[in-house]
């Protein structure tokens, strides 16, 4: 039986992934306002603040139905 990830393993990935969207984010942004995909990157402050969103979504019970 396969182990499962750690906790720093499952926290670098969801790092990784509001990194992802963020970067896509901004880059859409950009180039939507006449820029280039490489004028604009996501702050450590919004990838920390996406991945809290993301890691408080996958904690939760499949049971709470709560929305924002």
């Amino acid at each position: 039986m396969a182990q499962g990830k750690s906790p720093f393993e499952l926290r670098a990935d969801l790092l990784k992934l509001a990194y992802d969207m963020l970067l896509s984010q901004h880059h859409a942004k950009a180039i939507a306002n006449g820029g280039t995909a490489a004028e604009t990157a996501p702050t450590s402050e919004e990838i920390i603040d996406e991945a809290r969103k993301l890691n408080e979504f996958i904690s939760r019970s499949g049971n709470d139905r709560r929305e924002k």
